[in-house]
């Protein structure tokens, strides 16, 4: 059900949307229930968070954010450690207030796994790695390889005119605004001809990328679904 939720529609009145009609006669059942999920899915992803920071060799400073097969691997970090995701209540999905993305994201192609230091009273406040990695790249671990990028580079410019073409474009910016890095993780080929199974842009967090960056892509990989 589609329910129109706009300043009009409410200002017409129940009568005239038979949508806004459903939200307000089951508001009664639809707040307590929203609270419920919120308050089960915060105590979740605190357990998540701890976990996947453990896994990823992460500091409690560390935020983590995913989207798409991130999120996907993440789902299934937290079922494999016996953690079990809240469902949607059906009456938040049939409102339309909230949808189910799992399985969209256990078919994604492509996923981030960022990280980044959000309090402001810490010292590396502001440092971010956003890694944005592409299943279908299919590179063996052994032949990962790490890359850095620079626009105008005659030595990486196949390698960069590979990721604006290819599946991982729509989430990777290759311009170096505000200070950032742009690094590649390959399978070690020739450029041009190289394999492109992550970018990554880094904001003050160079010397994470450099050490850190394949060792994070492969576990990734141990719990992508599928």
């Amino acid at each position: 059900m589609r329910v129109d939720r706009s300043a009009d529609a409410f200002t017409a009145g129940p009568a005239a949307n038979s949508g806004v009609a459903a939200a307000v006669k089951d508001m009664d059942k639809i707040v307590p229930a929203m609270q419920r999920h919120v308050e089960e899915s915060s105590r979740y992803m605190e357990k998540l968070s701890a976990l996947a920071r453990s896994q990823f060799g992460l500091g409690d400073n560390v935020s983590i954010t995913t989207s798409g097969a991130g999120t996907a691997m993440l789902d299934n970090l937290a079922k494999e450690n016996g953690l079990q995701k809240p469902a949607i209540p059906d009456i938040l999905k049939q409102s339309g207030l909230l949808k189910d993305d799992t399985e969209v994201d256990a078919q994604s192609r492509t996923g981030l796994f960022g990280m980044s230091v959000t309090a402001a009273d810490d010292p590396d406040f502001g440092k971010r790695m956003d890694l944005v990695f592409d299943r279908g790249a299919k590179v063996p671990d052994g032949k990962l390889s790490l890359v850095a990028l620079k626009d105008g580079n005659p030595a990486t410019a196949g390698t960069m005119k590979a990721i604006g073409n290819g599946a991982l474009s729509s989430l990777t910016d290759l311009g170096a605004r505000d200070g950032a890095s742009l690094f590649a993780i390959t399978d070690g080929s020739d450029d041009g001809k190289a394999t492109v199974a992550a970018s990554i842009r880094s904001f003050g967090m160079d010397d994470r990328v450099n050490s850190s960056a394949i060792s994070i892509l492969k576990t990734i990989g141990h719990y992508l679904p599928g």
